[in-house]
């Protein structure tokens, strides 16, 4: 292809509207795409740092509080059920010492 030919082509493509709509298209389109990358690098980010501060931020001792609390709820409850049965016998002794632990 020679200079002139070149020239030709540019100027063709320069002054045609099909050529106009598909350079806008892409322009549209890589925009578009940088601001998804932009929007989902933001929320990733974003839902990292909510992540990090609910663990920081989180009370642990109410569970562990709780958790006595409960086993001796249950202990409690299994006492009231079993205890005319388990007086004396070894296996329910052994089994609510399991429970209560």
């Amino acid at each position: 292809m020679d200079e002139r030919e070149f020239e030709k082509a540019i100027n063709e493509r320069a002054e045609s509207e099909i050529w106009n709509v598909s350079m806008a298209k892409r322009v549209i389109t890589r925009k578009r795409m940088g601001r998804r990358i932009v929007a989902g690098l933001a929320s990733g980010i974003a839902a990292s740092i909510a992540l990090v501060l609910t663990l920081l931020l989180a009370d642990t001792g109410a569970v562990y509080e709780r958790e006595g609390f409960i086993s001796a709820q249950t202990l409690g409850a299994y006492e009231a059920a079993y205890e005319k049965s388990a007086a004396g016998d070894p296996v329910d002794e052994a089994i609510g010492e399991m429970i209560s632990f």
